[in-house]
């Protein structure tokens, strides 16, 4: 399936119980996604709207051509009084586990990283 053209609405509240309708067909280009002729539409009515209320215009969005970026939630920061600590060095002295596969679930603090060192845990 190839999309060649987009119809958008959008429904804007003008208070008081009113509501205005703005709606456009968009033809997509070659090389241009579905996603990047959304937005351009959503940014032609949202001038549109400007416009009608007489307020400044937008300028069009400025679609990125690059596929997003994964983002990966930070790891939770393992200290010497964090709940899991104990559990941690229990694995590392019965050699369930080892620094690396600690540091795949973990950031861990210096402290906690001494404490490691000093009791030959790693």
């Amino acid at each position: 399936m190839k999309v060649t053209t987009i119809n958008l609405q959008i429904v804007k509240n003008l208070g008081n119980y009113e509501t205005m309708r703005l709606g456009c067909e968009v033809s997509v280009e070659k090389g241009e996604s579905a996603e990047q002729a959304f937005l351009l539409a959503k940014a032609e009515l949202q001038n549109a709207f400007k416009a009608i209320r007489n307020e400044t215009p937008q300028q069009p969005v400025e679609v990125s051509k690059k596929p997003p970026m994964k983002v990966t939630p930070p790891l939770p920061l393992l200290t010497t009084k964090s709940v899991a600590f104990e559990s941690v060095c229990q694995a590392l002295f019965d050699k369930k586990s080892d620094i690396e596969m600690i540091q795949r679930s973990f950031t861990i603090d210096e402290l906690a990283m001494d404490y490691f060192k000093h009791h030959d845990l790693i």
